[in-house]
C-alpha cells in the first residue's frame, strides 16, 4: 500500500502527518514505542526541511510504503540540493537541521538521495524489531542500578 501526501512547508501541518503516519504503522502492527519513534523521526525530518525553507513557499511530498512489518517514508524536498555522497551534506549544520540525527536514532535506516525532483530523505522502520543487545544489555543494567537505589 503507497501513501502520497503533499503539503505545504509549514509547521502548523506537522500533526496531519504524525497522524497519517500513526495509522499506516498501527495497521502494519507497529507497537506503541515503535510507532511513537516513527512519528517522531518523520516529524523532525519534516520540521528540519521547513525550518531551512527561510520564507520559500513550497511543498514536501511524502511517500509512505507500507510492506509486510515494514514502513516506508520519502520526504522528498525539492529545494534542498546537495550531494549525499559528500562527508558532510550541507555541511554539518544543515545536515543537524535536517533532522537527520533523530532519523537515525529512531528508525532502521535511513538514506540521503540526490535527484531531478529534489533531495529524498527515505527512512525505513520495521515491526516489532528487536533491539541490538547492547541497547537490552543498558537497559538490564539501568534496571538494576535503580534496584539497587531503591534497597538502599
Amino acid at each position: 500500500m503507497t501513501t502520497e501526501v503533499q503539503i505545504r512547508k509549514h509547521r502548523r501541518y506537522l500533526p496531519h502527518i504524525r497522524k497519517i503516519v500513526a495509522c499506516i504503522a498501527a495497521k502494519l502492527g507497529f507497537s506503541r514505542l515503535d510507532l511513537d519513534e516513527t512519528e517522531e523521526a518523520v516529524e523532525a525530518v519534516c520540521a528540519g526541511s521547513m525550518d531551512r525553507a527561510e520564507g520559500i513557499d513550497d511543498s514536501l511530498l511524502i511517500r509512505l510504503d507500507a510492506h509486510d512489518q515494514c514502513l516506508t517514508v520519502e520526504i522528498t524536498d525539492p529545494c534542498i540540493d546537495f550531494d549525499p555522497l559528500c562527508s558532510s551534506p550541507l555541511g554539518a549544520e544543515g545536515f543537524l537541521s535536517l533532522g537527520v540525527p533523530s532519523a537515525l536514532r529512531f528508525t532502521d535506516g535511513v538514506e540521503l538521495i540526490r535527484g531531478d525532483e529534489g533531495t529524498t530523505i527515505r527512512l525505513t522502520k520495521y515491526a516489532n524489531k528487536l533491539r541490538p543487545p547492547c541497547e537490552v544489555e543498558a537497559e538490564v543494567v539501568q534496571s538494576r542500578v535503580s534496584s539497587a537505589s531503591l534497597q538502599a
